[in-house]
């Protein structure tokens, strides 16, 4: 019988295991898929160098992310130092420069910082599209509809929502600070390889699909398929949605304030599409897309690899996110 059992094999799960692990605590983790990494997820059909299918980027020199790099002796791909941004719209591909000139490009970009302006008045807390309504003068001229738009995809890429989900007062919550500079850094060999490494002499249970979890007097017994596991304690790393659905029981149940709080969490929505080409169609400097259409933004995943394929990633959220994820998969 381990000391503890964690569900869920997950970067949460595992930093949680590998913790205990290092303190001389057994732990056993269970997961219902066959792999470590939960929504990190990498393709080595795809290309001769890894195609991030979930999680992708390192962002800033001073996240958590960097000590499981030097500790594993990870290597890493970095992205141009000045990635170069074209937009797409009034049916027609800018470059950075062009785009710059149009007069409403900079009140795109600007809508954080107004959002964020805002919520430092502790004010009532409305929708980031309630305020917009307010906000007279920010649109230098009257806006396009691609003007719109683009505003509405960067928004929903950047925060897994759309303009009328996110309030004033989140913006407030979705900081960087401490991240360290926004550079965009891709480990070597893919997250699913880095992610095996930190699960290296972990006892990991796979197929373990967890449906209930009973607390005892001497611990806890965790239910999964036909199987149980009995332990000390728990760590549960689920994700939020799992919770949400009724799928694991808990018994006894989970306290009434507990579940108020756990039911008025939401969580965003993010998709990813990535499109192998027969040959290179874009410029050799391109590194992101921001577009008019429902895909949002676009990139290249091999940009840093050796032996680039020529394949794009699109990237997606919010409502946009939803329409794709009901698609028929076949």
């Amino acid at each position: 019988m381990a000391d503890v059992i964690v569900i869920g094999a997950g970067a949460a799960g595992l930093a949680a295991a590998r913790e205990l692990h290092d303190r001389g605590v057994e732990a056993t983790v269970l997961d219902a898929r066959d792999r470590v990494g939960g929504r990190a997820m990498t393709s080595y059909d795809l290309a001769p160098h890894p195609v991030e299918l979930g999680a992708e980027f390192v962002h800033g020199e001073n996240v958590a992310t960097w000590s499981w790099i030097e500790r594993f002796s990870l290597e890493t791909v970095d992205d141009a130092n000045q990635p170069v941004y074209f937009t797409y719209a009034e049916e027609r591909l800018w470059n950075a420069t062009d785009a710059a000139r149009r007069p409403n490009t900079a009140a795109v970009g600007s809508i954080e910082a107004r959002a964020r302006r805002e919520a430092e008045r502790r004010g009532p807390d409305y929708s980031i599209a309630d305020a917009l309504g307010t906000w007279i003068d920010f649109w230098p001229q009257d806006p396009s509809d691609d003007d719109v738009r683009l505003l509405r995809n960067a928004f929903a890429e950047l925060h897994a929502a759309d303009l009328e989900d996110v309030g004033i007062a989140g913006i407030l919550e979705a900081t960087y600070a401490g991240d360290g500079d926004r550079t965009h850094c891709r480990l070597a060999d893919g997250y699913s390889v880095s992610l095996g490494r930190a699960a290296q002499d972990l006892d990991v249970r796979f197929g373990a699909v967890v449906h209930s979890i009973a607390w005892q007097e001497d611990g806890v017994v965790v239910h999964a398929g036909d199987s149980h596991f009995e332990s000390k304690h728990a760590i549960i790393t689920l994700p939020l949605g799992v919770i949400q659905s009724g799928e694991v029981m808990f018994d006894p149940p989970l306290p009434a304030e507990k579940l108020a709080a756990i039911e008025s969490l939401g969580a965003g929505n993010i998709g990813k599409i990535a499109l192998r080409f027969r040959e290179q169609f874009w410029e050799e400097d391109f590194s992101f897309l921001l577009t008019t259409l429902p895909t949002q933004l676009w990139w290249r995943p091999g940009e840093g690899h050796r032996g680039e394929s020529p394949i794009l990633t699109a990237f997606f959220g919010g409502r946009d996110a939803d329409r794709f994820g009901k698609m028929p998969h076949d």
